[in-house]
């Protein structure tokens, strides 16, 4: 309205507006580490289009165990190399191979105390795939008991 709050302000002092009211922002906070979805190969959203927040050792490892190696440009280290490992393998030595991939892309987390790597179970029940689950325990969640250190594993399908 004009220069006041009337159309040339007669009654008010100019730019004499009423305050607006402004409507409080998102009381969302930015995620410690997002998580990453391997069937969309993007991170997850929330409902309210957040992005959806897990431990940064948990992120550490799925991108490891979920990531093929050298397959982004910035980051060639990142990930393994089970798919190129696994092709054309005797499926005897599938167990051995894969639990030793898994345990070399992990090693830095087990020895920075960061995971406790339970186990690696290989499914080889359809014929020229593999289906493989990793178990791990993240020793930095809040929550972690020393004296019981694999109460609360976690396991992530591949």
């Amino acid at each position: 309205m004009g220069l006041g709050n009337t159309p040339l302000g007669l009654l008010c002092v100019l730019g004499a507006d009423p305050v607006q009211v402004v409507a409080a922002g998102p009381s969302s906070t930015p995620p410690t580490a997002l998580q990453f979805d391997p069937s969309t190969r993007q991170f997850v959203q929330n409902a309210d289009g957040t992005m959806a927040s897990i431990h940064p050792v948990d992120q550490r490892v799925a991108l490891a165990i979920f990531i093929e190696e050298d397959s982004i440009g910035s980051q060639t280290t990142l990930g393994n190399k089970l798919r190129k490992l696994l092709e054309r393998i005797d499926p005897n030595k599938v167990v051995p191979v894969a639990t030793a991939e898994i345990k070399r892309v992990l090693q830095t987390m087990i020895d920075a105390g960061d995971v406790i790597l339970v186990g690696v179970t290989v499914d080889q029940s359809v014929t020229q795939r593999v289906g493989l689950a990793v178990t791990y325990v993240n020793t930095r969640l809040p929550t972690f008991n020393p004296q019981s250190p694999l109460a609360d594993p976690t396991s992530l399908p591949i």
